[in-house]
């Protein structure tokens, strides 16, 4: 498709090879079995005499991505890999390298009844894996029991997939070949229409159910979702990048306007954070934060974070996001300081990581510092394994 577009140039990479099962449902011929996928494609697509210049690469993408490419050359990155270490691999190098050009990833779900087309703009902050993500949150707050929300983030009790599990390219994957045709065609178009109407800082993801199908609302064969990126701060002990929502952000300043409003801008306040700690991605997302539990206490120089109503609240958030955002750590302010940790707050984090019925193994503590004058967030992540407990034993007593 891409080739009959009139496109000028065309590089393929993939480091596979043509087995027997691909030939009902891709443009191979029997004489490519046991050919490099990428040079058979190759060939096949120079010999249809259009003038655009194609060129193979039998490269892994799991090792080396976008970093593989002189993007002065190209103008748009496909990918059809459907690969989650491709993916994994091209949010990596997203950390250390800014993409000039867009990239519209398609794949389709089990049986190839539906596919998903997303976008990333240039000025995007975050890859593929980060908005997949994005637009689970949304897809989830917005159409929750829709039948395409269930196809691409299904319940594992309700997946029903041979194993292993089939790709396009296995002989066990069920879908037709004429399938695959309707969504590399339908999916391009709608990737390409979205880059075209996109804002350069903007992303989507738009899921769309095979025409033949009985869709469980016949008006609603297509889902589409626009967002922004997240915030982008830096995690102070270790590195991590911090992406926080607008969400959240909103989140925080109801709860300053609520405390001044209240009591007084210079008392401390907080909350918990909700989201998700990616360590593979070495990245922290904040989709919201609460205000403070019930049992919570506050004054000018401490805020504690009480506990009462707190495991409701995240069996609420972890539900409304099909998992994806639950309870990661505590939030507090240091109205008229710097937010740096004090004596106390490691205290809050030893708690919270050895004296709880069920620890986690990490947690973040963000604090919001000269809160009352000019907000600025610092993050924190702390593991279980970083806190020493020393038992003394003086005069018959312990410590």
């Amino acid at each position: 498709m891409v080739l009959r577009s009139n496109a000028a140039k065309l590089h393929l990479v993939d480091y596979g090879i043509v087995k027997p099962g691909v030939l009902v449902r891709q443009r191979y011929a029997d004489s490519d079995i046991g050919s490099a996928k990428a040079n058979a494609l190759q060939a096949h697509l120079q010999a249809t005499g259009l003038e655009c210049v194609v060129t193979a690469d039998n490269g892994n993408l799991a090792n080396q991505a976008l970093s593989r490419f002189d993007f002065t050359e190209w103008d748009l990155v496909i990918d059809a890999t459907a690969s989650a270490s491709a993916i994994h691999r091209i949010e990596v190098e997203l950390k250390a390298q800014s993409l000039p050009v867009p990239i519209l990833s398609m794949s389709v779900s089990a049986a190839a009844e539906n596919g998903s087309v997303l976008v990333k703009m240039p000025q995007y902050s975050g890859g593929p894996h980060h908005i997949a993500r994005q637009a689970k949150l949304e897809a989830f707050a917005k159409h929750a029991g829709h039948s395409l929300v269930k196809a691409f983030w299904p319940e594992r009790v309700t997946i029903k997939v041979f194993q292993p599990e089939p790709g396009c390219s296995a002989p066990t994957f069920i879908g037709s070949a004429a399938d695959i045709d309707h969504h590399a065609a339908g999916l391009l178009n709608i990737g390409l229409s979205r880059i075209e109407s996109l804002a350069p800082d903007a992303a989507s993801l738009d899921l769309v159910a095979a025409s033949w199908l009985r869709a469980d609302d016949i008006k609603r064969h297509r889902l589409s979702y626009t967002f922004k990126g997240y915030a982008r701060h830096s995690e102070q002990r270790h590195g991590y990048a911090v992406l926080r929502s607008d969400v959240a952000a909103l989140d925080m300043t109801s709860e300053l306007k609520r405390i001044a409003r209240t009591r007084s801008d210079k008392i401390e306040t907080g909350g918990l954070i909700f989201g998700e700690i990616d360590d593979a991605h070495q990245v922290i997302w904040v989709d919201s934060v609460s205000g403070p539990p019930p049992d919570s206490t506050a004054s000018e120089t401490q805020f504690l974070c009480g506990t009462a109503g707190t495991k409701e609240l995240n069996a609420f958030k972890s539900a409304a996001s099909g998992k994806s955002s639950r309870f990661i750590g505590i939030w507090h302010t240091h109205p008229i300081s710097r937010g740096r940790p004090s004596q106390d707050d490691l205290h809050a984090m030893l708690e919270l990581l050895h004296f709880q019925e069920f620890p986690p193994r990490q947690v973040v503590m963000l604090i919001v510092g000269h809160a009352a004058t000019r907000r600025e967030e610092n993050y924190y992540l702390y593991r279980r394994n970083e806190f020493v407990l020393i038992a003394r034993h003086e005069d018959g007593g312990q410590q």
